[in-house]
């Protein structure tokens, strides 16, 4: 599916009206996250309030959206550093045991994510 601003406010409009409404979306990029933090708000919804926002990236960016956004930070310089020492490793003539290993993301609790309200009867 195409990414654009009209896509995705389709689709959001989908979600939100139909009959079962979401109670938190993941949306998968930091641009992803601010079109649908204001769209929402544009409809008179409130983040954390009325509906949940996670976005599994980060950008500089997020700092200034309020309410903080729930999300992951990915350091990629500590990616590297493991990366460069499983590389010297080998070039030393090193056998690694464990060849795939993990980085995992520093999750962040922003102010983006609550428990869901009692529904409408």
């Amino acid at each position: 599916q195409q990414s654009t601003p009209t896509s995705l406010g389709r689709a959001l409009e989908r979600l939100v009206r139909g009959g079962d409404a979401p109670t938190a979306l993941l949306v998968p990029t930091p641009h992803h996250f601010l079109f649908a933090h204001t769209w929402l708000q544009q409809r008179g919804l409130a983040v954390a309030r009325d509906i949940s926002l996670v976005c599994p990236d980060d950008d500089p960016f997020l700092a200034y959206v309020h309410p903080a956004p729930t999300r992951y930070l990915f350091d990629a310089h500590a990616f590297a550093g493991r990366l460069f020492r499983l590389v010297q490793r080998v070039i030393e003539g090193e056998v690694i045991a464990k060849p795939a290993q993990r980085v995992m993301p520093e999750y962040v609790r922003g102010e983006s994510l609550a428990a869901p309200g009692p529904k409408a009867p």
